[in-house]
């Protein structure tokens, strides 16, 4: 029995810690991806000013 118990605390531990890998991993994209963005949109306005000067 307690053999058991100690197993299935081991599982749970596992299951908890790839839960918050992949938090970790999807927050760490969606950071990515917002700098991408804004970074494309300022690229764009900035063309966007410099074809309008010509």
């Amino acid at each position: 029995m307690v053999k058991i118990k100690l197993q299935l605390g081991v599982t749970d531990q596992k299951k908890k810690s790839t839960e918050a890998k992949k938090d970790i991993i999807y927050m760490n994209n969606r950071a990515s991806t917002e700098q991408y963005r804004k970074r494309f949109t300022e690229c764009n306005a900035l063309a966007a000013v410099r074809n309008t000067r010509r």
